[in-house]
């Protein structure tokens, strides 16, 4: 009984040592904290941004898809060269008509270029967009996805500069130089130019490769 008494009388306290010990225990054990809590905030975000660009990327593949198989397509053709940049035409030219004479349906190939309806896609280095022409109107542009925060590394229409081609047309039949049924092979790279090596949060660009059928 008399210890415990002396012991809670005893007012020494810790010395410098020790409290220089406890100090710097606290700090490496704050200093782990804290940098495993900061990984995990990287982690978190960097997950986000990757997510973001792949849903950037689906939705410039399902507004292809969604003109090839939701509208009548009837030739696909390159107009890299015509647009200076990456670039793909969709054109319906065929109506169905009735000939009373043999009362039958027939396809007609309209020539008139003011009643076909075409839809290009063209990648630029800055964005992605849609030329719409309806028959007898004139062109409609969207815009499919654009920069500020999203780059695309792979737009350059040289080939000695760019090894991989954004957009590549292959054609498996055709007739008169015109592409009847191939396939549109996808190759982009979509980055956020927040997100660029250097900053708090590096991610790179995300590549999405896509091979459609028409």
């Amino acid at each position: 009984m008399r210890k415990s008494a002396e012991a809670f009388r005893d007012e020494r306290g810790l010395t410098l040592i020790e409290l220089l010990a406890a100090l710097a225990v606290s700090s490496i054990v704050m200093i782990i904290f804290y940098n495993v809590f900061m990984m995990g905030v990287k982690t978190f975000e960097k997950t986000g941004v990757e997510g973001q660009l792949r849903d950037e990327a689906d939705y410039v593949v399902s507004n292809i898809l969604s003109e090839l198989y939701q509208s009548s397509t009837d030739l696909v053709s390159d107009c890299t060269n015509d647009e200076k940049a990456f670039c793909i035409k969709i054109t319906s030219n065929k109506q169905l008509q009735k000939n009373e004479k043999q009362q039958i349906i027939q396809e007609k190939v309209e020539t008139d270029n003011s009643k076909i309806r075409t839809v290009k896609f063209i990648f630029r280095s800055s964005q992605i967009i849609k030329s719409i022409k309806e028959p007898g109107q004139t062109a409609e542009t969207q815009t499919v996805l654009s920069d500020s925060p999203f780059t695309f590394p792979n737009t350059n229409i040289d080939p000695i500069v760019n090894k991989e081609p954004a957009l590549t047309l292959e054609c498996y039949r055709g007739n008169n130089n015109q592409c009847l049924a191939g396939s549109i092979l996808i190759d982009l790279k979509i980055g956020n130019s927040h997100y660029t090596e250097g900053t708090a949060i590096p991610v790179d660009a995300l590549k999405f490769n896509s091979r459609i059928g028409f």
